[in-house]
């Protein structure tokens, strides 16, 4: 069996989803194919989804502050009817605490070009702003077993505030939206289909080969596959002369309880996300009694490569959800979102900052 199109997206998470959309609107023809049932069922369904516009370069800056501009405006984004269910952006602000190694003015230089606006606040004003954080400097973070772990404080932090960041809620039904949004301008959606072959001719990608025998011919092939995407770039022959490799790591997410007072404060009446590069952790708001905890890829922390990016990814038309019995650590499927997560350095580095029991010092 075959069929033709002008292009094939492989991926269907929020990246693919969205490229398939403006490629539909721009009048081509579209077929976006993808291993798992439904849009944003692969990594996007674990994405915390932080908006933030602390890059280092004003590329990175300018998208990302244009990207927040269509999360709040998603309904008009998208065209998408009245009473469609849609993904929904928290504006709460993003506080980033003092670090060396990425100094505020490494951002705010772009922040002023840019328009985007920010607050810097001292440690005085920090404490002030959330009362819940302790402000002291922990810096290098450090494994729970060092002896260095609970030393006191060195000195106080303060902070680089925007408080038009946040998150968006849902990332799976953000994927679901931009996938909607893509078939009502045509775009075609193969579930359940992974690619098993990439079709060259004349030294060109020329469509994919799909499991269940049917043959994609297409001028351009978009490559959105997220943790996949090193295996697709082997069946196309192509990778070796990239000067950017791509291997999947698997990263967990944690789910805990906010400790009192944290959600006091913030735009949208939640607290704001925290990144907190000094301990090597990130805190996003769940709701108004929970936070998602994930980790800066500080060098304490080991790095888990997978071979098979299989070994990270959610069952098909599932999420993976991790129990109180498997909160020792035990590898799951994917990135877990655990309420019994505070055993791991991520989860006792957040009760590092936000437990005032365990604050030696805050001087």
């Amino acid at each position: 069996m075959g069929e033709s199109t002008d292009v094939v997206v492989v991926g269907a998470g929020v990246i693919g989803s969205s490229i398939a959309l403006e490629l539909a609107r721009s009048g081509l023809r579209v077929v976006v194919v993808d291993k798992f049932g439904g849009a944003g069922n692969g990594s996007t369904s674990a994405s915390s989804a932080v908006v933030r516009f602390t890059y280092p370069t004003i590329a990175g800056v300018k998208a990302a502050w244009e990207s927040r501009h269509c999360w709040e405006a998603w309904r008009d984004h998208l065209q998408a009817p009245a009473g469609e269910p849609l993904a929904a952006f928290k504006r709460c602000g993003v506080t980033m605490l003092d670090a060396d190694f990425a100094p505020a003015g490494m951002f705010t230089r772009h922040f002023d070009k840019v328009g985007v606006p920010y607050e810097k606040w001292g440690a005085r004003e920090l404490s002030r702003r959330l009362p819940a954080v302790d402000t002291g400097r922990y810096f290098p973070p450090r494994p729970v077993d060092d002896d260095e772990f609970f030393a006191d404080a060195s000195a106080r932090l303060g902070a680089l505030h925007t408080p038009d960041g946040g998150f968006v809620d849902d990332p799976r039904l953000a994927a679901h939206n931009l996938a909607t949004a893509a078939q009502r301008q045509g775009a075609a959606f193969r579930w359940k289909t992974p690619v098993t072959a990439v079709m060259r001719r004349g030294g060109r990608v020329r469509g994919v080969c799909l499991k269940d025998g049917m043959e994609l011919s297409a001028g351009v092939v978009v490559n959105a596959a997220g943790p996949w995407s090193g295996q697709l770039n082997r069946l196309a022959e192509v990778g070796g002369d990239f000067t950017v490799g791509l291997r999947p790591l698997r990263q967990k997410v944690h789910h805990v309880a906010a400790p009192a007072g944290y959600h006091d404060a913030g735009g949208y009446g939640g607290g704001p996300v925290l990144a907190d590069m000094d301990l090597g952790t990130y805190i996003r708001p769940e709701g108004r009694e929970f936070l998602l905890v994930g980790g800066t890829e500080p060098e304490c922390d080991p790095l888990e490569w997978l071979d098979d990016p299989d070994d990270g990814s959610p069952p098909s038309d599932r999420v993976a959800v991790q129990d109180a019995g498997d909160a020792g650590g035990t590898p799951t499927a994917r990135p877990v979102r655990s309420q019994q997560a505070s055993w791991c350095c991520g989860g006792v580095r957040r009760d590092r900052r936000l437990d005032p029991r365990i604050r030696p010092n805050r001087s």
